[in-house]
């Protein structure tokens, strides 16, 4: 049987490298062959029609108020700081991460299809270090990075192209080696054989895009965030660097200065294959809902949709 899905976006319509897409256009990219399906679960437009619904936060539809609770699956895309702002909210829920504190699932924000990523072998890479990122800084993570975004562009200049909004409050013109913004984020990662991907948040279970696109692109991670990320990713197909550190930004020159890529390419295919097809949004539903019919937790009448 087939189980309907409707996925309750933090925002009406998102703009996709300069095109407006609904959360559904967004979610079909995820899927093998573009439709939004994943084994038994169905990606569906019409909130009337679905079984389940996965809700992320902030819901700024105002849909989640329409859903019965035992249909709701909560799958926060923010850190465990955003729970206060949403109070008991997800706990009334069938599941959520709030309280399971299993990974928190992602897509992608670069300009590729499932199909794109998964039949194509990383792009050639002719350029040595990047970072995608963008001026906000009204976390502490925020400001860590910008930190030593800004000490490792002093301290070696010419060595990384740095592209992102200039938004948040901090101009990322100011640091050496900013190019501006790039309308896919793709451009400012697949050229390039290192880029780093820092979280703004460092706790246990979180990691986000962030690492996931630099990943997909073929880049070798020089990674700060969750703690426990080994316990997700094999050994090699990231760099853990603690940017707090002193000596962060020399440890991070010597990295790129090194073969830690090509030696560790194995480790990084492997990363490519989890993301696509374990840690990201879709096959992440399909384990929940699974599990949850298995333990008698949820029950669907089974139609005819799609069969």
């Amino acid at each position: 049987m087939v189980i309907k899905v409707y996925s309750i976006a933090s925002w009406d319509i998102c703009d996709l490298y300069g095109k407006p897409v609904t959360e559904y256009q967004r979610q079909l990219r995820f899927s093998p062959e573009g439709d939004g399906r994943w084994g038994n679960i169905q990606f569906i437009d019409n909130f009337d029609e679905a079984d389940i619904y996965i809700q992320f936060w902030p819901d700024k539809t105002g849909q989640r108020h329409k859903c019965p609770p035992a249909t709701v699956i909560n799958l926060m895309r923010e850190a465990t700081h955003c729970i206060p702002k949403q109070g008991k909210i997800g706990r009334e829920t069938l599941y959520s991460r709030w309280v399971s504190m299993d990974h928190n699932p992602q897509g992608w924000w670069i300009g590729k299809t499932y199909k794109e990523l998964a039949t194509n072998d990383f792009p050639e890479k002719t350029k040595l270090l990047s970072y995608v990122t963008t001026g906000r800084q009204f976390l502490q993570g925020h400001k860590n990075r910008l930190n030593f975004t800004a000490k490792f562009a002093k301290t070696y200049p010419g060595v990384l192209d740095i592209y992102g909004k200039n938004i948040g409050g901090y101009n990322l013109g100011q640091i050496n080696g900013y190019l501006g913004d790039v309308k896919d984020k793709w451009d400012g990662l697949a050229p390039y054989r290192y880029s780093f991907a820092f979280n703004n948040i460092y706790e246990k279970n979180y990691f986000d895009e962030k690492l996931g696109d630099v990943i997909l692109a073929g880049c070798m991670p020089i990674f700060y965030g969750c703690p426990n990320i080994d316990e997700f990713f094999p050994d090699g197909s990231y760099y853990y660097l603690d940017i707090t550190k002193p000596s962060a930004v020399k440890e991070a020159f010597d990295v790129i200065n090194s073969d830690y890529r090509e030696d560790n390419l194995s480790a990084l295919k492997k990363a490519k294959d989890l993301w696509l097809n374990k840690y990201s949004l879709q096959p992440t539903v399909h384990k929940i809902v699974n599990e949850l019919m298995s333990s008698g937790k949820l029950e669907i009448i089974e139609t005819s949709y799609m069969e």
